[in-house]
């Protein structure tokens, strides 16, 4: 009989569909709620063999404290021989635009330039140096902590400035890129392999691309929901999004990009490994996403 694969996670709301779909093909599962109790009460033999890490990068904001608690959860689950999908490695890329530019970098594709910023006074030289730029958290999520100036010396507001620099002490400097089109790609990756791709438009004063509520309102297929999905982008492509997930460790998760204008090329700025599929996938896609992130973890539980 397979073993339960344990389900940590921050937002039980955020796994349901995946407990159901696993439910259905008939995949054991466990929900291991976070966060945890402290390490004095750890006990790795109390957790399955197997876990996916659904733990939100965004819910650390404010908190480095819980940064760092889920972090050492990873590590310590690891130490008891634990296969963590999603692992220690892929969560901190996750939750670090610093680490996600050298992703880019290694992998030898085109990306943002990025200065990280361990101080305040750090963003005027960075920002002399590179005028058209954006400020960002250095852990992402919801696009929180992002400010796009209207003009090279526009003075930060200091509530933004603390807003950037208060999840982990660091933030990045940016470069701006316009996309063509006015669209971002998120590209769901499932074992290396393409799951779907999300045209995603542009919005004028968000930078949030979750897409967990999308068409919502407009129904499955419905015009009104501005978001197409497709099941296949070009090789290429293909090639550098399992190159990205291979370099972070990412089993499951998704990998965004645009096509700045006057250029053919997909410039990479944001891998995301707990992210939340279009809830009209199925509809729009002819397969349920769920269904097949099911199918691929109890393969890996019988496996294990």
């Amino acid at each position: 009989m397979q073993q339960p694969i344990g389900l940590l996670s921050d937002n039980i709301n955020w796994i349901q569909p995946l407990a159901r779909a696993m439910d259905a093909a008939g995949v054991p599962s466990r929900l291991i709620p976070f966060p945890h109790p402290p390490f004095t009460e750890f006990d790795g033999r109390a957790y399955p063999k197997v876990i996916f890490n659904r733990v939100a990068i965004r819910a650390a904001k404010g908190s480095p404290g819980i940064i760092t608690l889920v972090r050492d959860l990873l590590s310590a689950l690891q130490l008891q021989d634990k296969h963590i999908i999603n692992n220690r490695h892929c969560h901190q890329v996750g939750s670090s635009k610093a680490l996600q530019a050298l992703v880019f970098k290694r992998a030898g594709v085109m990306s943002p330039k990025t200065f990280v910023l361990h101080d305040k006074v750090m963003l005027t030289p960075a920002r002399e140096q590179m005028p058209d730029g954006l400020l960002k958290s250095n852990v992402g999520g919801f696009g929180a902590g992002v400010w796009a100036p209207e003009s090279p010396d526009q003075d930060v507001p200091p509530s933004i400035l603390a807003t950037a620099f208060a999840a982990d002490g660091v933030a990045v400097w940016q470069q701006k890129y316009i996309p063509r089109d006015d669209v971002i790609y998120r590209v769901e990756m499932l074992g290396g392999e393409v799951l779907y791709r999300a045209r995603v438009p542009v919005k004028p004063d968000s930078f949030n691309y979750c897409l967990g509520n999308a068409g919502i309102l407009s129904g499955p297929g419905i015009p009104n929901d501005p978001v197409t999905l497709d099941p296949a982008p070009e090789t290429k492509l293909r090639a550098d999004l399992a190159h990205i997930c291979r370099l972070a460790d990412m089993d499951v998760g998704s990998v965004e990009y645009l096509i700045p204008k006057g250029e053919s090329a997909a410039c990479f700025f944001d891998i995301n490994p707990v992210s939340t599929y279009h809830p009209n996938a199925a509809a729009l896609l002819g397969f349920d996403p769920y269904k097949k992130l099911a199918a691929w973890l109890k393969a890996l539980g019988q496996s294990n």
